[in-house]
């Protein structure tokens, strides 16, 4: 080979190798799109805890899909929500949203081209409203908890995680006493359940949502629907042979009434329900359905010693929550008996059960972090009753 030939070998080879580097170092700069995902996850798993590396490499990956023209891709909104994420756990929540809204507005554009592909929607908005809740910005936190089902729905993929945030939501109706739409937001979960769900707390999940159902329709006066109802599932229960719930039925069915004053039957409906419960060994329905029995005693049939004698049954079942009703309720039946020293005594008890040497005083003068609405609301009724107790006597 002659020197001539030879240089030209050598530039040839030269050109090659520098055609190789340059589809390498290209395939660097884009690489395939499962292995940016990959990337991406890697970043993010568990054994990663720092997060702030964690943050640096999944935001400088966004400059290099930018790059890559990858801007409205699947792998884009990945790698935002992903981004969200990290910021949330630190305490970012504004970044932890604007990243995951921008993620929800491509996958709303890649849905499209890709009817199919909607979990990467669902995935934000139920990322969302987890972050709304805790900005505590609860109107977008349902807003968004709307969107999820929606979404959800029309890609037919409802999990268990959409069961959950219906049933915080209708919760959330409940107490803000939008009955109707509680109403709707059950039901709607209830013609899920099975259609989505077939796990073991399938039936705590239709427990839950038909109290709501129940609940509301009792707030709402509807009393024939609620006990319309309860009715239903009395049969639904007796058939599946799911019958340690038939005690939640009875004791509804005895509110009803008590509610109807027809108390020889609410009497009746309550000792079937505490029979259910004390076979089942469930101290919180034992307790609760005791104590009701004796308010009925006291309040509809006036007899007081009988009243008295059911709520300190119920006592021995109760926890904390079921005792501050409790001992709140003994002391009403003391006013009546017009033992108010007396009443005053288990007024405060039932102040105890919450915080020792609490009262409405320590309450006004103090930043006291009240443990959940429904308990808040045995408070205020507890406030409520202890005037109006000092107001008779």
């Amino acid at each position: 080979m002659t020197l001539f030939n030879l240089n030209n070998h050598f530039k040839r080879l030269f050109f090659y190798t520098s055609l190789i580097l340059f589809v390498y170092i290209s395939k660097g700069q884009c690489p395939d799109k499962r292995f940016l995902k990959l990337k991406i996850s890697s970043v993010d798993s568990p054994e990663n805890i720092n997060n702030n590396k964690n943050l640096n490499d999944l935001t400088g990956l966004c400059q290099q899909i930018k790059d890559c023209g990858l801007e409205h891709d699947s792998v884009n909104m990945f790698l935002l929500q992903k981004i969200g994420k990290l910021y949330f756990k630190q305490d970012d929540f504004i970044r932890a949203v604007n990243f995951t809204t921008t993620s929800i507005s491509i996958a709303k554009d890649w849905l499209k081209k890709n009817p199919l592909d909607i979990l990467s929607i669902t995935d934000g908005y139920y990322n969302l409203q987890y972050y709304f809740g805790k900005m505590n910005q609860l109107q977008k936190k349902y807003d968004a908890i709307d969107s999820c089902i929606e979404y959800s729905v029309k890609g037919n993929i409802l999990s268990e995680r959409n069961i959950i945030v219906l049933l915080d939501k209708t919760n959330y109706l409940f107490n803000k006493g939008e009955y109707a739409h509680c109403i709707r937001d059950a039901k709607l979960a209830l013609y899920f359940i099975p259609k989505y769900y077939y796990g073991k707390y399938n039936i705590e999940y239709v427990i839950a949502f038909s109290t709501h159902i129940v609940n509301a329709l009792i707030y709402s006066y509807d009393f024939d629907k609620a006990e319309k109802v309860l009715i239903e599932q009395k049969k639904s229960f007796e058939n599946t042979r799911n019958t340690k719930y038939l005690g939640w039925v009875y004791g509804f069915l005895g509110q009803i009434e008590v509610l109807k004053k027809n108390y020889f039957t609410a009497s009746a409906h309550f000792k079937k329900a505490y029979q259910k419960f004390k076979i089942i060994d469930n101290k919180s329905g034992c307790a609760e359905i005791l104590a009701n029995t004796g308010m009925l005693y006291a309040k509809g049939f006036h007899q007081l010693d009988k009243g008295l004698n059911y709520c300190n049954a119920a006592l021995k079942y109760a926890d904390a929550a079921d005792s501050l009703f409790i001992l709140k309720e003994t002391g009403n039946i003391y006013v009546q008996k017009k033992m108010f020293d007396k009443a005053q005594d288990y007024f405060q008890q039932a102040f105890n059960t919450i915080q020792p040497d609490l009262n409405e005083t320590t309450i006004l003068q103090s930043s006291f972090m009240f443990p959940g609405f429904n308990v808040l609301q045995s408070l205020l009724d507890l406030m409520t009753e202890k005037a109006d107790a000092f107001f008779q006597q």
